[in-house]
């Protein structure tokens, strides 16, 4: 185990082995689920003409599969990634978007991101990136759940 200091609190946690490289996840156009590690993803392709409503829901997120590049890539942050925040206009640096949330390290290390080619879409089950979203120009919907 490792004890880490995070602000005024103390945080024990199991020692995590740093590898070369992290895992990552590849999910093709058609593939309809994807498990890993602890958490499991199914999606679901939706169009505007169907009884559309827009899931506030954290643990899904609904994209316009018309910007979205594929296959898409699960994988774990690094130091300079940066996304577009919901309901923000501007980029922001993973790493200020975790000091704003007040993230702890083990927090940290344990977040997944859902990425079209180079861009991040997803802080899976926190936020999505604001270029990515649902609009009333959107035909096509990619609807990501996690599943527990």
């Amino acid at each position: 185990h490792r004890l880490l200091k995070n602000r005024n609190d103390l945080i024990l946690g199991p020692i995590v082995k740093k590898s070369a490289s992290s895992p990552s996840f590849v999910i093709g156009e058609n593939q309809k689920s994807l498990t890993f590690e602890k958490m499991a993803i199914s999606f679901q392709d939706c169009q505007t003409k169907d009884a559309f409503e827009l899931d506030q829901n954290l643990l899904t997120a609904q994209f316009d599969k018309d910007l979205i590049r594929f296959p898409l890539l699960v994988r774990k942050w690094k130091k300079g990634d940066y996304f577009y925040p919901l309901g923000m206009t501007g980029k922001k640096k993973l790493s200020d978007f975790f000091k704003d949330e007040k993230y702890s390290l083990l927090q940290k290390e344990n977040i997944w991101l859902l990425c079209s080619g180079e861009d991040i879409i997803w802080l899976i089950g926190k936020r999505m990136d604001n270029r990515y979203k649902v609009t009333d120009k959107t035909k096509n919907i990619l609807k990501a759940t996690i599943k527990s």
